[in-house]
């Protein structure tokens, strides 16, 4: 199936609304029941049993890749159909770049703004399909035609990536100009009726008190691919402090994504012991985090079965106390039901 043109999907836009709209949810849901949430979910779903994917709170993003099936809107549809009809309570997004622009969309709903629309002199000179965030003009029309292209998406989401945080790569936006761009996307969004929350390039605990204060006040949420950074494990010191930031934006009542990335070192079919294990460690930072209340989510595949620690809130009741360190990357935190223990170090979470 060759590329849509970027003009018919201009016009698919619009019907990207009109089919399998869930009613708006005025709070997030949080995470007291479970823990697991679908990131990246895609038409492929349909193969795979109902309630591996369907029946979670959370769904960042939902996308169909055109080339993938013989009519993208049509798969889009039945995807949103069977979220609804497993359960009705469940939020959901759609994915846009808040970085990137494309000649040529490969998703539906499109995955970026059309590149024809953003003058060439406002792309960066080192990234060149990257709008340059630093031009204030620039960066205002880039999320003006952000909250345009997602006016009429079903859903209560819009999952924001390719942002960077100034540590992640020097070189790029200050984090004051990123923020200022991610104000006004949220804005927009909000004016829909829906949240945004963004995908951010950095490791949380090397942030200032300052860019966490900014990031807060510009988005409903965030999600990170180095939730735990090696860098951060068996340091006290760093683990506090990421701990400290993560519990800042929870204070703030935002919902926070980990999303686990490993490299995969021994797979057999689809499951990956590097990935899993990554996983189960993410969910056992959470568990220090979190208190009752709290919108903090692991993303886990939509092609697996539920994992262990998918009810492990549900499972182990309200904390008493708080973590405490047993040693550099040991953490132990009682429950109500018992106590979890995570050693960062080896990539060991144990339930006790």
């Amino acid at each position: 199936m060759k590329l849509m043109s970027n003009l018919l999907w201009t016009t698919l836009i619009t019907l990207a609304g009109c089919v399998g709209s869930i009613p708006e949810r005025p709070t997030w849901e949080s995470s007291d029941q479970q823990l697991r949430c679908m990131v990246n979910l895609n038409g492929y779903a349909l193969s795979y049993p109902v309630d591996r994917w369907a029946n979670v709170p959370l769904i960042t993003d939902l996308s169909v890749w055109i080339d993938d099936v013989s009519n993208a809107q049509e798969t889009f549809k039945q995807v949103v159909d069977t979220i609804q009809q497993t359960n009705s309570q469940a939020v959901f997004g759609t994915y846009i770049s808040g970085g990137r622009v494309e000649p040529v969309f490969r998703q539906y709903p499109p995955e970026a703004v059309a590149k024809d629309l953003i003058p060439e002199e406002w792309l960066r000179t080192d990234y060149p399909n990257y709008v340059d965030l630093s031009n204030h003009e620039a960066a205002d029309t880039f999320a003006d035609l952000i909250g345009d292209s997602c006016r009429n998406r079903s859903g209560q989401i819009i999952f924001l990536d390719n942002i960077v945080h100034p540590s992640a790569l020097s070189t790029w936006n200050s984090w004051v100009d990123t923020c200022r761009f991610l104000s006004r996307v949220k804005k927009n969004i909000n004016l829909l009726g829906k949240k945004v929350i963004v995908n951010i390039a950095v490791s949380p605990w090397g942030m200032s008190d300052e860019d966490v204060r900014l990031l807060s006040e510009a988005v409903d949420g965030m999600s990170f691919e180095m939730p735990f950074h090696s860098l951060a494990r068996g340091n006290q010191e760093r683990t506090q402090r990421l701990i400290e930031v993560y519990r800042a934006w929870l204070r703030d009542g935002k919902i926070v994504v980990l999303i686990p990335v490993a490299p995969i070192e021994s797979c057999n079919g689809s499951f990956c012991i590097s990935r899993d294990s990554e996983a189960k460690l993410s969910a056992g930072l959470v568990m220090m985090i979190r208190e009752t209340g709290d919108r903090m989510y692991v993303a886990w595949p939509f092609f697996q079965e539920a994992p262990e620690w998918t009810f492990w809130p549900r499972k182990m009741g309200d904390p008493i106390g708080d973590y405490e360190f047993e040693e550099d990357g040991i953490l132990v935190r009682s429950f109500v039901n018992g106590k979890i223990r995570v050693n960062s170090k080896h990539q060991v979470v144990a339930v006790e």
